[in-house]
């Protein structure tokens, strides 16, 4: 039996809007609090279930930090007039174990317990989550991720949940639910496993108006998942396209673009002779390409940013034409590069460590960013010249990237011109055991300003979005973490790579919170929207954007998990509008 509770704790009752260039924009939702935090391994500390009803009436108990834990909207789509989204849980805390192996740590704005974390998956009521045990010994700042629906409407906004033991299973067993898609009525849900060795992603199907869990499946040989594609064909057909794989820069597990052959009543009825992939059937590989980021459909071809290879580095991909009822496990995606970053950044090492990220069509062109996890190229450049070590703070500092912004020109498929809008003419190169200065190996100059958009925290372009006569540019930006690592966070030796970056600028002149720009015309640069989230501090990126009834819908994701920050903790939803005249309608 469905459940469907309405989370109070999520609306913002607030009669204030920010207005900006034109846009208004109000933070119309936040994630829950859901935790009593009294210290790092505290056994007193309370997880309190997925959501606390009327939170705003609860007291803290005394000693007790009120904590929520939802860092990400990790995934949105639409379905119908309902936008549909997802809450990756202690996001930070995940990344930062993950990528630095990071010991036990907290901040005036965060806590990441680690091994010291008492969760034990079982909340205030008794109620256990399957597995939670497991799970929460190899990420024990994990908790059940979270998937909401919110009518445009109403403004409601409903936790979906169900008795189901299928469902259960799959939260207890799914880091976070990382890409989502609709068709025919059914709302997707996927997830990457919380556990690498399960081998395995999962997904969940919902009905896109009620809210009903369907049923739910595991893609067995993959561990990443990132992003669904709904297009309609010229046959008058839709096809569901989703990209699965390994993780970045690994040849671990495949790299394939799925298509969706299940039903509304049968979302995942085995096809036959694809048993890894119930529901599916695979329509392309990307091959030694890497792994699939993101994709679009451009000119009846299908775009594919990548994270690169062990090999290969990232690189924009095109396919070849779509056939009229689009691509078939005997009709599939060929993929062939349109731009490599190898061919860009001098430094052959470093070059290996960029990822490419969010892509859109915007005046008929392609517009697509660049992501750098902190110290990754340090990384990467460590493992080649392990001498780096005697020199770190310099080799994490000039090894590093910002994000970067380029548009490509694919009206002949076959002769694309690609230009760099935000970026670098010279980078640093380690050569031959010395640091030196050298230009992009293509001799870009940047059109319109310096990579990370003039500030050296912005590490991804997370999310481009055309909507109206503008084109959204949303950033994750670490400004105001690195305020803290600056002034000294305690997490001992695993956190010199981003102390390093901290002190790159002595001064606190970065500004908190995630940056939002906006193109208004392809001929010139972006106009700031926003630096500081709308004066939502904590707030370090714009993950996920869609369009629904004509509204502009951001979710965003914090490092902040605690409400001494001010009561910003946590993931935020916002609704940008603008005047929408003849002519300036949005772009799905």
């Amino acid at each position: 039996m469905l459940h469907q509770f309405l989370v109070t704790t999520l609306l913002l009752v607030s009669a204030a809007a920010y207005s900006s260039n034109q846009d208004t924009v109000r933070r119309i939702a936040a994630a829950p609090v859901d935790e009593w935090f009294y210290g790092v391994g505290s056994e007193k500390n309370t997880w309190l279930g997925g959501q606390l009803p009327n939170a705003r009436g609860v007291e803290v108990p005394q000693g007790a930090i009120a904590k929520r834990n939802g860092g990400y909207v990790w995934a949105m789509t639409a379905a119908g007039n309902n936008l549909w989204f997802s809450s990756l849980n202690n996001g930070w805390c995940g990344w930062m174990m993950v990528s630095l192996n990071i010991l036990p740590n907290q901040s005036s704005q965060w806590v990441c317990e680690t091994y010291k974390s008492q969760f034990s998956g079982e909340n205030i009521h008794g109620d256990s989550i399957a597995d939670a045990s497991t799970a929460a010994f190899i990420q024990r700042d994990w908790r059940p991720p979270q998937i909401f629906w919110r009518n445009s409407t109403s403004g409601v906004v409903h936790e979906v949940t169900s008795d189901d033991p299928s469902l259960q299973k799959i939260i207890s067993k799914s880091f976070g639910f990382r890409a989502a898609g609709s068709a025919d009525g059914v709302v997707f849900m996927a997830s990457n496993p919380l556990v690498r060795s399960d081998d395995a992603v999962f997904l969940l199907a919902f009905d896109g108006t009620t809210g009903e869990f369907i049923q739910g499946t595991t893609l067995k040989n993959y561990v990443n998942v990132r992003r669904f594609l709904t297009l309609d064909h010229d046959d008058g057909s839709t096809g569901l396209y989703l990209l699965v794989g390994a993780e970045m820069h690994s040849s671990d597990y495949p790299n394939h673009l799925l298509r969706w052959t299940g039903s509304r009543e049968q979302p995942f009825q085995a096809a036959s002779g694809h048993p890894n992939t119930p529901g599916f059937e695979v329509v392309g590989d990307l091959q030694d390409a890497g792994v699939g980021a993101e994709l679009l459909s451009y000119s009846n071809r299908l775009l594919v940013t990548t994270w690169g290879g062990e090999n290969t580095a990232a690189a924009l991909l095109q396919s070849n034409p779509i056939p009229p009822n689009g691509f078939k496990h005997d009709a599939r995606a060929r993929f062939k590069s349109v731009f490599n970053i190898a061919d860009f950044e001098p430094d052959p090492i470093i070059a290996k460590a960029w990822l490419l990220g969010a892509i859109e069509v915007y005046e008929d062109k392609i517009y697509w960013g660049t992501m750098h996890p902190g110290a990754q190229a340090f990384t990467h450049l460590m493992m080649k010249h392990p001498s780096v070590l005697l020199s770190a703070d310099e080799a994490v500092r000039k090894s590093h990237r910002q994000t970067h912004l380029f548009r490509t020109d694919l009206t002949d498929p076959d002769d694309p011109v690609t230009e760099l809008l935000y970026g670098e003419e010279r980078y640093w190169v380690y050569d031959n055991g010395h640091w030196r200065q050298k230009e992009n190996l293509l001799g870009l100059s940047p059109l319109f300003g310096k990579s990370g958009y003039g500030n050296m925290f912005n590490e991804y372009t997370w999310t481009l979005k055309a909507y109206g006569e503008s084109l959204y540019v949303g950033t994750f930006d670490i400004s105001g973490p690195m305020q803290l690592f600056r002034r000294g966070i305690d997490c001992a030796i695993t956190c010199f790579a981003l102390e390093s970056l901290a002190a790159e600028t002595k001064a606190d002149n970065e500004q908190p919170g995630f940056d939002l720009l906006r193109f208004d015309s392809a001929d010139s640069p972006a106009v700031v929207v926003t630096k500081d989230g709308f004066g939502h501090v904590t707030s370090t990126g714009v993950r996920n954007a869609v369009i629904v009834d004509d509204t502009l819908y951001l979710g965003t994701a914090s490092s902040a998990n605690l409400d001494s920050a001010g009561g910003q903790a946590g993931w935020g939803l916002f609704e940008v509008k603008k005047p929408l005249a003849a002519g300036n309608l949005p772009r799905h």
